[in-house]
């Protein structure tokens, strides 16, 4: 077909391009999920559709091939920044063992089958059996979807993909760089020498590029996301100039960036959101149009091959499977649920076939065998894990009560200060429970006077850029106004109606009426609202916090509300991924470990240090670091846990840690099980 509607063929129009390339970038997926496939998958068929094997619509231009270098580029640095590398902290010795096995084993398979059976050259061999020992998370959301995402096996399963990918992308460096230098010991110093300089700009340099350009630009998420992305591309650069394939520099780049990431962000929605719908898209459009299925059907001896190069990359992951079930006795459905996590093959995979095709290394029938791989292990990997999940899920559910009335999180932030809007909503929104579906509500609390309408159109306003912030996040806020005699009653009243759970508001403890105000609005809720009540003094971006220090002083576990402060922080510490310290005392270190072993394992880094010293907190502030953010729970006046040396903590803390960072938490009282009564019989 040379021509269509009297235009010749492939179509050079930008406009018709753009135009048929956007209505497969949005059909071509839904298509793919309805056959129960990934959408990677619709959209490399979609460009077999389209190239020059297909009905050659379009052709390679400039422009894909600019946007599909970027989207490959992009897609290592996803990689990268969605990979927990305190995941191999967490799990460290099952991790890294299970990183060796699901690397080596598919591997050495991969080697035996590329050199010995199928007798390739020998570098075309060992980069296409790095293909064998590749695995990309792509049935990951399944666990997820059944709230499994922090077992200790998909924790396992995430931490060895740290390893596969950094071995596998580590094989491609050394075949690229013999390509254009030369063998021999000299090779192997200046590849380690090259390699070294790119980990070390990446470990302590970028991060703290990083963290500047992002604690100077917020409060302008469009330019944070340029800054991020000029930083991948910086250290893709760099990895250039050493001779070392850019795609390893994207890749280190996201896992620098990590931390300064948070994952329930709006600057990590923009990142996933413009990269998975258009440069991936892209990146993914240009790998099909260079495969031509047309061999499939030419050629039976291909089909023959391609069903055994499957049979053992899938063989490989399985035998890494079943290795680790032996050792660690992990029971059948475990097993199958880390075979079904490690056996899909995308990202990484994709990038070591193009470069390997860019390189000569691999003809166009090694590019149809390892698209077949892709289609195959991500068909077969899904279906696995949602068996093994499902499963799972049955098991954990038979070994959990239920209540009968869960009381709804619902999270109340009364607002007084238009500068400190951002700080707390989005802490906010850091320590609201996964899967909720309630939003946030923003309070302001009038006097009733000829200035309240002209108020109230203020707070909307103050409101309306943080309300796409959390809308680009999948969240949502629902403004309150209250018109009442006082700030206090207009809280409390607005708790009452909607059954709030948590109580967050700020407070300014630089001002030089810091004590009064706390004598007079915070000490009446610290008094009266029984809820979790959250008092925050933030004025940076919770990503700009070097690490978490929580304070829990002695028998604080006997308080009615101990344990949802500790998930709350947990939850919070987790999102972060920011080293934690929990100070406090042997016992409650025991307690803590005996009661949240779940929570704990499958949290980040966290460690515990042995504190006594509660007398003096007014000497300890020179100790913690100024770019730390603190935490101090204590409970309230004539409470258990709440003897006579914490009467002053809120002066203390306005006296000696203005300069601090830091969060005064006071647990739920039990009190507030006559108002779920309440409420429950008189709200709705």
């Amino acid at each position: 077909m040379e021509s269509i509607l009297g235009m010749k063929l492939p179509i050079q129009d930008p406009l018709i391009v753009f135009l048929i390339i956007l209505f497969f970038f949005l059909f071509a997926p839904l298509f793919a999920h309805r056959l129960k496939l990934p959408g990677i998958i619709g959209l490399i068929l979609s460009g077999i559709l389209l190239g020059p094997h297909g009905l050659n619509l379009i052709s390679q231009s400039i422009g894909i091939t600019l946007f599909g270098t970027v989207g490959l580029l992009y897609l290592m640095f996803l990689t990268g920044l969605e990979i927990n590398l305190l995941e191999l902290s967490k799990y460290r010795k099952q991790g890294i063992m299970f990183g060796l096995l699901t690397f080596f084993i598919p591997l050495s398979l991969g080697l035996i089958l590329t050199l010995f059976v199928l007798h390739m050259p020998f570098k075309t061999g060992v980069l296409f059996a790095s293909i064998f020992s590749t695995h990309t998370l792509v049935s990951y959301p399944i666990v997820g979807r059944y709230g499994l995402s922090q077992i200790k096996i998909a924790g396992i399963t995430v931490a060895g993909t740290v390893i596969t990918d950094t071995g596998a992308l580590l094989i491609l460096t050394v075949i690229a760089s013999s390509i254009h230098g030369s063998n021999g010991w000299f090779f192997i110093a200046r590849l380690v020498v090259f390699f070294l300089i790119l980990i070390n700009f990446s470990v302590f340099f970028l991060p703290k590029i990083g963290r500047w350009l992002l604690t100077r630009l917020q409060g302008e998420p469009g330019y944070q996301y340029i800054a991020l992305l000029l930083l991948v591309f910086l250290t893709a650069f760099l990895a250039k100039i050493l001779d070392i394939e850019p795609i390893i520099g994207a890749f280190f780049a996201g896992l620098a960036l990590n931390k300064l990431v948070p994952q329930k962000s709006p600057l990590m929605n923009r990142v996933e959101f413009i990269g998975n719908n258009l440069f991936i898209p892209f990146f993914l459009l240009g790998v099909g149009m260079l495969i031509d299925l047309s061999v499939l059907i030419s050629s039976p001896s291909f089909l023959i091959k391609s069903f055994i190069i499957i049979s053992v990359a899938i063989l490989g992951k399985f035998l890494a499977s079943y290795a680790m079930q032996k050792i660690y006795s992990y029971s059948r459905t475990e097993r199958d649920l880390m075979f079904g996590l490690s056996t899909p093959r995308a990202a990484a995979t994709i990038a070591v076939v193009l470069v390997g095709f860019n390189l000569k290394l691999f003809d166009a029938g090694l590019m149809n065998e390892a698209i077949l791989i892709i289609l195959f292990t991500c068909l077969l990997g899904s279906v696995i894990t949602e068996k093994a999940a499902q499963k799972l899920s049955h098991l954990n559910m038979q070994g959990e009560e239920k209540s009968e009335f869960t009381q709804p999180e619902r999270i109340l932030v009364p607002i007084a200060n238009p500068g400190s809007i951002e700080y707390l909503m989005r802490f906010a929104f850091a320590i609201k429970t996964s899967g909720s579906k309630e939003p946030i509500y923003p309070l302001t609390v009038l006097h009733d006077d000829i200035s309240s309408p002209g108020k109230i159109m203020q707070f909307n306003r103050n409101l309306e850029r943080y309300q796409q912030d959390a809308s680009s996040t999948e969240e949502s806020i629902s403004p309150m106004v209250r018109i009442d005699v006082s700030a206090v009653d207009g809280i409390l009243r607005a708790i009452k109606e909607k059954v709030i759970s948590k109580l967050v508001i700020g407070w300014n403890v630089k001002s030089s009426a810091s004590i009064i105000i706390m004598g007079s609005l915070l000490e009446k809720l610290i008094e009266k609202a029984h809820k979790m009540l959250l008092i925050v003094h933030i004025d940076k971006s919770l990503e700009s916090f070097n690490g978490l220090n929580i304070f829990i002083p002695p028998d604080f576990e006997k308080e009615f509300g101990f344990k949802d402060c500790i998930s709350t922080f947990l939850l919070f510490s987790g999102r972060l991924k920011k080293k934690t310290v929990f100070y406090c005392e042997p016992p409650l270190q025991k307690y803590l470990f005996e009661n949240f072993r779940k929570q704990l394992s499958g949290n980040t880094d966290i460690n515990f240090k042995e504190f006594k010293d509660w007398g003096s907190l007014n000497n300890y502030n020179e100790m913690l670091e100024i770019n730390d953010l603190l935490v101090f729970m204590t409970a309230r006046p004539k409470k258990y846990s709440h003897p006579s040396k914490f009467e002053n903590l809120p002066r203390i803390l306005s006296r000696y840690y203005k300069e601090h960072n830091f969060v005064l938490v006071y647990p739920e009282d039990k009190q507030n099980l006559d108002d779920s009564l309440s409420s429950r019989l008189g709200t709705s």
